[in-house]
């Protein structure tokens, strides 16, 4: 039974969703769990924390999976196919802020989640608390969670004294639950508003504010969507207290390995300097946290681990700064523009940045380059998000000025920013390529049946660095192998297959990936969208893993195989690949199969259905003109409907060797008459030798006209068509006519164009002459007329009069 084909990415999302209807009942596993919400959203460390899972196909939990330190699951219960309840310690230093995690089953694992992490005990926000009349009543260091419905308000009342500070910090969108833009607003007994905040450079959507109270009494602090809207899925956790919650910290950068007295910004009372010391392997931006007393702030600031040298704005006038160097600075007030010289050295490569917004200071920065004659150079702006970057190659030694400013002229002391000059820093780093825009973490974790196996696109990052990139995985759960695997300098990613024997236990955990270009060392880093939205699909909020989740689950019930091809597909042809599927007794359900990638220049459609009644189907492969030459590793995912959910396998990989067509062609314009025979050549040129004969064929002739195929050998220079044109032919000329070439290649055929854009003129029959006639003697000439007489000047302009006006009538 031939298979169906699905021409779209589209179709096969439609194909995924919809395949619960065709799952069969025989078979006692399910698809891949799916978590639709977890409550809590966070926990107090040195707690423990009861967590529930709610979604779908949660049957046979095994373990929640987390990516940082500090988390242990204690018990782990399934009350239902819905329902998974994690009892879970946190532990007294476990980090605080975001931690990631999965739920694993025995069929898979769900996507990411997150939990949070906080030093204050949780409270639930309780209803009705919708105005300062019914704000709900709270002590002071306290983190509140809650939900904004559409047009909702949540209300807080705290009582502080005289010169107390009162901080409030939400998580909102960093939840990743849903767009959800929070806004907080401060307000005293009179309703007086003394701090408002949408979003901030520090949190993006979410906010912060804080006040110093101006007296003894209560202060209400309040929650909303910052449009009013909201829903069931808007969750929040809201900190309140007397914390520290700066907007920058300064300097923007220290050292690694050493201690570094760090002052805090942006707060109505200063935070005391503290002294930070950074880890000897801190490297980039990392987050530091502002602490006063026992208190500490809910979420860090952001410093880079640089052991480049400093000049600041205490510099000496005139000070030049020679390449490498960092220039630290701040716009303090509105109009103020920095200036800086640097020195730097003919054919050295440079990296010019500037890190503002990347470390959470409002500053827009826009950065403007001169030479040393005053001349300006160049404008950057919002290279990388809002910040400029620059990667260039001096032409001469010399000096030159940076100038910094605001985008919109502002100026605040928390404007602060840092330049770097410094040679390209060489980074390499893998993750697994996205297959699905529309589902980003769709297949961003492994999970291989028992006895078969599942395949990704491992992606190579490089940074200022060319070359392979080599990739090695340890700490692979029992049973499961990978085989190291390199990405070529000229690709972006390669394929990946991880296989399950068949014995291997249930289990799975976290895989660390190590990647090597050239000397570089790098590891896996795993961008994770968790909350996207209008306009454009833009991510507004997404998390970073470090490690692969593999897994091994329970085996499919049906098996398919890729039938390895035994000849080439040729540029500017055509293949099919033959595919078998076996499926367990008791289990009928359609596969769905589709390439796991597709090689430059190689074309299949987005999927192909084998129905339950066909044990073979087949994939088109088409290949271009410039399709990548040489032999490609290709594989395909397959997926059934099981349970509700969709079980997924991929195939073994096969070598598909891709190589250039055995000839060319032209096909110069032809022409005949209806009723005739047309010549129509096409002439050969680069012909490959080859055994045997191939067949030639011309395709894209109009109706009522037909061409036998043409067989020849690698000696023949051109290929005659006789075109036979019926009386009735369609007239004129016939655009793309083609030249098709087929050679049988080991019990397999290899086809390919030849020629393309061939015209076929098709003209009727002349017209026959008239018979010749007895010539006929002229008629005698008339008379010639004599001229008439001359007009006179008046009969002249009444003739002009009358011209004039029929022009003007016929132009109305």
């Amino acid at each position: 039974m031939r298979a169906a084909v699905c021409h779209s990415a589209l179709q096969l999302l439609a194909l995924v969703g919809a395949g619960a209807a065709a799952s069969d009942a025989a078979w006692g596993g399910t698809g891949s769990p799916e978590v639709t919400a977890l409550q809590p959203a966070g926990a107090q460390r040195g707690t423990n924390v009861t967590l529930t899972f709610r979604g779908a196909r949660l049957g046979a939990a095994q373990g929640v999976t987390f990516y940082g330190d500090g988390l242990r699951v204690l018990e782990l219960t399934n009350p239902d196919e819905q329902t998974v309840v994690a009892v879970c310690a946190v532990a007294a230093d476990c980090p605080l802020g975001e931690h990631a995690l999965r739920l694993r089953t025995s069929t898979g694992w769900s996507d990411i989640v997150t939990l949070f992490v906080s030093a204050l005990p949780t409270v639930a926000e309780v209803e009705p608390n919708g105005d300062l009349a019914a704000a709900q009543r709270v002590a002071p260091d306290t983190t509140i969670e809650g939900t904004i419905t559409k047009e909702d308000a949540d209300w807080f009342a705290v009582e502080l004294k005289a010169g107390e500070r009162l901080s409030a910090e939400i998580e909102a969108m960093r939840l990743g639950r849903t767009m959800f833009d929070a806004a907080i607003t401060i307000v005293d007994a009179s309703r007086f508003e003394l701090a408002v905040c949408d979003d901030s450079p520090l949190l993006a959507q979410d906010a912060f504010a804080s006040i110093v109270a101006p007296k003894d009494g209560v202060y209400y602090v309040g929650v909303r969507e910052s449009a009013y809207g909201g829903s069931d899925r808007s969750q929040y956790r809201l900190h309140v207290g007397g914390f520290p919650r700066p907007s920058v910290a300064w300097p923007p950068a220290a050292p690694p390995g050493s201690e570094t007295s760090i002052t805090w910004r942006g707060e109505p009372r200063e935070t005391p300097a503290s002294a930070v010391a950074l880890a000897a392997d801190a490297r980039g931006i990392v987050p530091v946290w502002a602490r006063e007393g026992d208190r500490i702030a809910p979420s860090p600031n952001w410093l880079v681990a640089s052991t480049l040298p400093v000049l600041d704005e205490t510099a000496s006038p005139g000070t030049v700064g020679a390449s490498p160097v960092a220039l630290h600075g701040v716009i303090a007030a509105p109009g103020e523009e920095d200036r800086w010289k640097v020195r730097v050295t003919k054919g050295e490569p440079l990296v010019l940045r500037v890190l503002a917004q990347r470390l959470g200071s409002p500053l827009d920065a826009v950065l403007v380059a001169l030479d040393a004659s005053g001349k300006e150079l160049g404008t950057l702006d919002d290279t990388v998000g809002a910040d400029p970057e620059l990667r260039a190659t001096p032409d001469a030694d010399g000096e030159y000025e940076l100038r910094v400013r605001d985008h919109r002229r502002r100026g605040e002391p928390t404007f602060t920013y840092r330049i770097e000059l410094a040679p390209p820093a060489p980074a390499v780093s893998v993750g697994l390529e996205r297959v699905d825009s529309q589902r980003p973490q769709f297949l961003q974790a492994i999970a291989v049946p028992r006895g078969a196996g599942m395949a990704g696109l491992l992606r190579a990052d490089r940074t200022d660095i060319a070359g392979p990139v080599t990739t090695t995985f340890s700490s692979l759960p029992p049973g499961i192998v990978a085989e190291p695997v390199t990405v070529p300098a000229d690709r972006p990613f390669v394929p990946v297959v991880f296989r399950a024997a068949a014995d291997a236990p249930l289990g799975g955990g976290l895989v660390g990936v190590e990647a090597t270009c050239n000397a570089e060392r790098g590891g896996f880093r795993q961008a994770v969208p968790l909350v996207r939205g209008a306009p454009n699909d833009t991510v507004y909020y997404e998390t970073t893993v470090r490690q692969l989740a593999v897994a091994v689950t329970e085996a499919a019930p049906f098996r398919v195989s890729l039938v390895a091809p035994k000849s080439p597909l040729a540029r500017e042809g055509a293949k099919t690949l033959s595919i078998s599927v076996a499926r367990d007794e008791g289990f009928t359900g359609d596969v769905t199969v589709h390439m796991l990638w597709n090689p430059p220049g190689v074309s299949a459609p987005g999927a192909v259905t084998i129905p339950a009644a066909a044990t073979e189907g087949a994939i088109p492969l088409n290949a271009s003109g410039d399709a990548a030459l040489g032999t490609h590793r290709i594989a395909l995912l397959a997926h059934a409907p099981v349970g509700g959910g969709d079980v997924w396998l991929a195939t073994e990989f096969v070598d598909l060797v891709v190589c250039p067509p055995y000839c060319a062609g032209t096909l110069p314009m032809a022409a005949a008459e209806t009723g005739t025979t047309a010549r129509v050549v096409c002439s050969l040129r680069d012909v490959k030798p080859f055994e045997g004969e191939a067949t030639f064929t011309l395709l894209g002739l109009p109706p009522k006209t037909s061409a036998p195929p043409q067989r020849a050998t690698s000696a023949a220079t051109e290929i005659v068509f006789d075109v036979a044109i019926a009386a009735d032919a369609p007239l004129g000329q016939h655009r793309g006519l083609q030249c098709a070439f087929a050679l049988p290649v080991a019990g397999e055929v290899v086809e390919h164009r030849v020629a393309a854009e061939g015209i076929l003129r098709i003209d009727a029959p002349a017209v026959a002459a008239a018979p010749a006639s007895a010539p006929v003697a002229a008629p005698a000439a008339a008379p010639e007329a004599s001229p008439p007489p001359p007009l006179s000047r008046l009969e002249q302009l009444r003739r002009a009069a009358k011209e004039a006006a029929a022009r003007k009538g016929g132009g109305s």
